[in-house]
C-alpha cells in the first residue's frame, strides 16, 4: 500500500518526465532547444531567437525564442555548439512576434524579415555584397 501511495504521489514515470524536460526547456538548457539550429539573433536583455534553415533565400523557421535567463542560457549552450550569433536587437524584436503569432513555428519567417536576415547571415551571398 506504501508503494502504491507513493506512486500516485509520485505520478506517472511518463508524466514526470515530460515535467522534467518542460523545466529544462524553460530554463534554456535543454540541448533539443537548439536541435537543428542554423543562426543564432540575439536582442536586448537577453532576447535569443534561435532559426533554422537559411541561408537566405532558402526558408527559414524560427526554432525558439527566450527572453532574460532563458535566452542567455540559449546563448550559452549555442556557443559551446559553435552556431553563428549575431547581434541585431530590432530584428530580433520583429522575429520574436513572428514567433508569438505561430507558436508552432509552421510558418517561415516573412519574405521583409528574411531579406533582413540575408543581409546579416554569415556567409551568405547577400552579406558578401554589402561587405564589399
Amino acid at each position: 500500500e506504501q508503494r502504491e501511495d507513493q506512486k500516485v504521489m509520485e505520478g506517472d514515470q511518463s508524466l514526470r518526465s515530460k515535467r522534467r524536460r518542460l523545466a529544462r526547456a524553460w530554463r534554456g538548457d535543454a540541448p533539443e532547444l537548439l536541435a537543428g539550429g542554423s543562426l543564432i539573433v540575439e536582442g536586448s536583455e537577453g532576447l535569443t531567437i534561435v532559426l533554422t534553415g537559411g541561408p537566405p533565400p532558402k526558408r527559414i523557421k524560427i526554432r525558439t525564442a527566450g527572453q532574460g535567463n532563458t535566452g542567455l542560457q540559449l546563448r550559452r549552450n549555442a556557443a559551446k555548439l559553435r552556431l553563428p550569433q549575431v547581434a541585431a536587437p530590432e530584428l530580433a524584436v520583429r522575429l520574436a512576434r513572428h514567433a508569438s503569432a505561430d507558436p508552432d513555428g509552421k510558418t517561415p519567417v516573412p519574405h521583409e524579415i528574411s531579406l533582413d536576415l540575408a543581409a546579416i547571415w554569415p556567409d551568405s551571398p547577400a552579406s558578401r555584397k554589402s561587405d564589399g
